[in-house]
């Protein structure tokens, strides 16, 4: 049986300083930083757009202006050049050298 909801994902290898995993509100105040600090950044998650998850929080969890400042940030994230957003993507795999 095959699940209907499933896709083929196609498998890609990339070479970069800076990964953050995750494009939550901590992951993209991370690619944030580091971009403000000179680092190109790839962020990748694996929903279909950034800091949504954070937006589902309950009302008492995040203020209305709590909900603009997240998104004001992934505004910020979205349009930094030295930062890639790569959605509806899944980490299969890692390996660094020293």
């Amino acid at each position: 049986m095959t699940d209907k909801n499933v896709t083929e994902m196609e498998e890609i290898s990339l070479a970069t300083d800076v990964l953050v995993i995750g494009g939550g509100m901590s992951g993209m105040k991370a690619a944030a930083e580091l971009s403000g600090l000179g680092y190109p950044t790839i962020l990748i998650e694996e929903g279909d757009a950034i800091g949504v998850a954070a937006e589902r929080r309950p009302q008492d969890v995040l203020t209305n202006d709590d909900r603009r400042g997240l998104d004001e940030l992934a505004k910020t994230v979205a349009e930094d050049p030295k930062i890639t957003v790569m959605t509806a993507t899944q980490l299969v795999g890692a390996a660094g050298v020293s």
